[in-house]
C-alpha cells in the first residue's frame, strides 16, 4: 500500500536500519539514517545505485557522530586559517541499545582519516583524556569502530 510520506528517519539500533532503508528506497521514499555502525554504513552506501534509479536520497550518519560532529567541525574550521587535526569525543550512552553498540564498537577495528587516507587502528586503543563540561568532567576516551 502506498505511504503518503516524502522522507523517513531511521533511529533504530545498530544492524536494523539497512533492511528497513531498502524497503523505503524501493518505494521511492527518501531515507535519513542515524546509524553509527560501520557495517550498516557500508550496506547503506551500497544502496546508492538503487536510490539513484528511483531518484531518492539516502542520508547516512545523521546522528551525533558522524553527523552533528562533522557539521560542527566544518563550521569551526571556517574560523581558522588552517586546521591540522580534529578530535571527536563523546561520553556516555543513550540507553541499552546505544550501550551495546558502544561496547561492540570499542572491540572492533577503528578507522581514522589521517593525511588524506584512511588508517586502520585497533578499537579500544588511543587513550585520550578529554575534558567535558560539568557535571561530566574528565573522561578517558578511546578509538572505536565508527564511521
Amino acid at each position: 500500500e502506498p505511504l503518503d510520506v516524502d522522507v523517513v528517519v531511521l533511529a533504530g539500533p545498530a544492524r536494523t536500519q539497512t533492511h528497513v532503508a531498502e524497503q523505503f528506497v524501493r518505494r521511492g521514499i527518501h531515507v535519513v539514517s542515524t546509524t553509527d555502525d560501520l557495517t550498516d554504513v557500508r550496506a547503506l552506501l551500497a544502496l546508492d545505485q538503487q536510490a539513484r534509479e528511483r531518484n531518492v536520497h539516502v542520508v547516512i550518519g545523521a546522528g551525533f557522530a558522524p553527523g552533528l560532529t562533522c557539521v560542527l567541525a566544518a563550521h569551526a574550521a571556517k574560523k581558522f586559517e588552517q586546521v591540522d587535526e580534529v578530535h571527536i569525543a563523546k561520553s556516555g550512552t543513550g540507553g541499552p541499545a546505544c550501550a551495546r553498540q558502544h561496547h561492540r564498537a570499542l572491540g572492533r577495528g577503528a578507522i581514522d582519516w589521517r593525511d588524506g587516507s584512511w588508517d586502520a587502528r585497533p578499537g579500544g586503543s588511543g587513550r585520550e583524556l578529554c575534558w567535558f563540561p560539568d557535571p561530566i568532567g574528565p573522561q578517558d576516551c578511546y578509538r572505536a569502530e565508527l564511521p
